[in-house]
C-alpha cells in the first residue's frame, strides 16, 4: 500500500469518527446507555460492583443488544483487539474494568478509538499487504489491510446503531 493510500484510509478514519459517529453519541445518558428496546437484550450486567463483559455464543439471530453492550463491543474487541494486531502488544481487553456509566464508557471509547488510531498510523504502510501471523481459529488468511477495513466497517456500523437507538429513546419521550 503506498503513504497516499494509507493517508486516505486514515483520513476517512479522522473524519467519520469525528464527524460523523461521535458528535452523534455526546450527551449521552445513563438511561440511554442501559436502556432496553426488546426483550433479552444482551447488556452489561453489574456484579459485584463490575460490570464485566460477556461474550456469548451469537444466537442465530443475534438478539438485540443495548447501547452498553455496543460500546464495550466497539472498546474491547474492536478497537483495543485489533491495535494490539498492529502494535504487536498483548491485548487484554477481557480484563478491563468496564465503566457503569455513559460518561465513562464514552472516555473509555475515546482513549480506544486513540489507541486504535495510533497503532493504525504508527504501522507502516507498505506492510498492509502482509498477511496477519496467527489468525484467530476459524479465520481465512487476512491482511493488515483487511483487518483495518473490518475494524473501520464495525466502528461505523456499531457508531450508526447507536445513533438509531439514540433517535428511538428520543421519539419515545425518553422513556424506557
Amino acid at each position: 500500500m503506498s503513504d497516499g493510500l494509507k493517508r486516505a484510509l486514515l483520513g476517512q478514519w479522522d473524519y467519520k469518527w469525528r464527524v460523523r459517529i461521535r458528535p452523534r453519541m455526546d450527551g449521552l445518558t445513563d438511561e440511554e446507555f442501559w436502556w432496553e428496546p426488546a426483550p433479552d437484550c444482551w447488556t452489561l450486567k453489574e456484579e459485584d460492583g463490575q460490570f464485566p463483559h460477556r461474550w456469548p455464543e451469537p444466537d442465530d439471530p443475534p438478539p438485540f443488544t443495548t447501547i452498553a453492550w455496543r460500546m464495550a463491543h466497539m472498546i474491547g474487541p474492536v478497537l483495543l483487539g485489533y491495535a494490539a494486531t498492529f502494535s504487536g502488544a498483548p491485548a487484554d481487553w477481557d480484563n478491563l474494568r468496564w465503566p457503569g456509566t455513559a460518561a465513562g464508557s464514552l472516555a473509555m471509547l475515546d482513549e480506544a478509538q486513540a489507541t486504535f488510531g495510533i497503532a493504525a498510523q504508527s504501522f507502516p504502510a507498505d506492510r498492509f499487504r502482509e498477511r496477519i501471523p496467527d489468525p484467530a481459529p476459524g479465520l481465512p488468511e487476512l491482511t493488515y489491510a483487511d483487518i483495518y477495513l473490518h475494524v473501520f466497517d464495525e466502528l461505523v456500523h456499531h457508531g450508526a446503531e447507536v445513533a438509531v437507538l439514540r433517535d428511538l429513546y428520543r421519539a419515545r419521550g425518553g422513556k424506557a
